[in-house]
């Protein structure tokens, strides 16, 4: 796994998805829309794998970490 990237999982239909359809000249709807078949890629993955999603809310400073 490259350097700085330890924290990242990419499952190989993942990849397949990016290298076969994602292309730098996508209109911004359109880059929506390959956004929604990834999310809906992996939580099929997830599920499958039965994966779960960590997630740490730090309500003191208004934000959300998201792990997993």
């Amino acid at each position: 796994m490259p350097s700085g990237q330890s924290h990242t999982t990419w499952f190989p239909g993942l990849k397949t998805t990016l290298k076969d359809k994602w292309k730098f000249n996508l209109k911004v709807e359109e880059h929506f829309d390959f956004i929604k078949i990834l999310n809906s890629q992996l939580s099929k993955i997830r599920k499958e794998l039965k994966c779960v999603v960590q997630i740490a809310l730090m309500l003191q400073f208004d934000f959300t970490i998201t792990y997993g």
